[in-house]
């Protein structure tokens, strides 16, 4: 906006809701929520997670979906078998019914006006209504609004502490988009003593990189305004433009070819006793042995997620669920099944162990996708 007097005039800093608002609209639309859903390796990676945790982490659980979305992970957990009822004789049937719901949290109060809502009860009402979805039926309840709200806090307690949270709450580098802060507000306030995370963990990853055609796109793009643009000359932002661009991280796939020493990870973060003071400002010291000598262009990053059973879960060594850790094993392997399989629909998966199930969702360029 132009200034009288050629001074510069500074607007007031948006206030944090109003802020947060792009965040929300852009994460309710339906197109974005296919994306992430077609976004096989981590879709799958969850899918695997909750169901080969069926037992320890969800089986006979209250569980809440942080952050929700299209709901796609709080479908997952209704999917499950409800447990058997003849276990429970001694319970009310009122209490049966409160422990066999998947509660459903949507992180969306300024997401286009309630859209997310749109989407959610969209699913249950036709469930209710024409029998399709039957998994759903009864088993999932939506809470719409901000973890960080009061009001919204409250109503998420009605029933008590969970036993176990689930969520999508990773972002470039792991931490980007700042919803991990969310994620550890809900385990601090609705999480239950010995419950579950999932995800648990992340770790981060660190490579440099030598790669002379994207140092050379990224210089191109930096020199738009190295010349005369409709009568003005803008060489004087040539330099702040070019810092600008080299400062800035480029989000995209890594060639392996370009890595130029092994990766290294500094830095492993347990989301069961991570603190988001810790977040606020951390260090990470990064050395590397080179093999060769080669002109560094950067430094690549990923991180891998890590999924695992509720802490305290005991080992099982019997016969039968030594028979099923194979089975999961086997389908994950190189040339597994799952190295091929791109389905929205995969393959039915083998009984849960009663143990549970470890599993990591691994980004980086080596990667199994």
């Amino acid at each position: 906006m132009a200034a009288p007097h050629g001074k510069v005039q500074q607007e007031a800093e948006p206030s944090t809701e109003k802020s947060t608002d792009y965040y929300f609209q852009y994460y309710a639309s339906l197109q974005n929520q296919a994306n992430m859903i077609s976004d096989f390796s981590r879709t799958q990676a969850y899918r695997r997670a909750i169901l080969g945790n069926a037992i320890p982490a969800f089986q006979d659980k209250l569980v809440i979906d942080i952050g929700a979305g299209s709901g796609i992970l709080s479908y997952f957990a209704a999917q499950l078998p409800r447990f058997r009822l003849e276990q429970k004789k001694s319970l009310p049937s009122r209490h049966l019914e409160w422990r066999a719901r998947s509660k459903l949290w949507v992180k969306s109060l300024l997401s286009g006006r309630g859209i997310n809502l749109k989407i959610i009860f969209q699913l249950l009402r036709h469930a209710e209504t024409t029998g399709t979805n039957p998994h759903l039926r009864g088993r999932v309840e939506v809470i719409n609004g901000k973890v960080e709200d009061v009001n919204v806090q409250k109503r998420a307690m009605e029933s008590g502490k969970v036993d176990t949270i689930i969520s999508e709450p990773i972002g470039v580098m792991l931490f980007h988009e700042r919803m991990v802060e969310s994620y550890l507000l809900a385990r601090d306030l609705f999480l239950k003593p010995g419950g579950s995370l999932s995800p648990s963990a992340g770790s981060l990853y660190f490579a440099p990189f030598s790669d002379e055609s994207l140092f050379l796109e990224t210089e191109a793009k930096a020199s738009f305004f190295n010349q005369t643009l409709f009568g003005t000359d803008f060489t004087a932002l040539a330099e702040l433009s070019k810092q600008e661009a080299f400062e800035q991280p480029i989000v995209g796939l890594i060639n392996p070819a370009t890595i130029v020493a092994p990766e290294i990870c500094p830095q492993i973060f347990d989301f069961y006793t991570l603190t988001v003071e810790q977040l606020q400002e951390f260090t990470i010291d990064l050395d590397w042995y080179m093999p060769k000598t080669c002109l560094v262009h950067g430094i690549a990053s990923w991180f891998d997620l890590n999924f695992a059973p509720p802490p305290g879960t005991q080992k099982a060594t019997d016969p039968v669920n030594e028979n099923l850790h194979r089975q999961w094993d086997e389908m994950a392997a190189p040339q597994g099944i799952w190295a091929y399989d791109t389905s929205m629909n995969p393959a039915e998966l083998p009984p849960p162990p009663t143990d549970g199930l470890e599993l990591t969702l691994d980004t980086g360029p080596y990667g199994k996708r």
